[in-house]
């Protein structure tokens, strides 16, 4: 996680996370009028990043199905 860390700008605080079968940093925060979610993960040398963001009004509403989605990374190598 210290290769993602160095890499990552997130805009909150950042915390360990697997999801699926990557690991490395979660962070959520607000910024202007957004809810933000970021994801910083690594497997097998491949590095991901993924965000979402809503309307701060819709916070937290979509949170359980972003969840089971990012469960649903697997890394398959050629």
């Amino acid at each position: 996680a210290e290769d993602v860390r160095e890499l990552a700008e997130l805009g909150g605080e950042g915390s360990s996370v697997t999801t699926g079968s990557f690991s490395g940093l979660y962070a959520s925060f607000v910024e202007e009028d957004a809810a933000l979610r970021e994801w910083y993960l690594t497997a097998e040398g491949l590095m991901l990043y993924v965000t979402y963001s809503c309307d701060l009004d819709n916070r937290g509403l979509d949170d359980a199905v972003g969840d089971e989605i990012m469960g649903t990374l697997r890394y398959a190598a050629e």
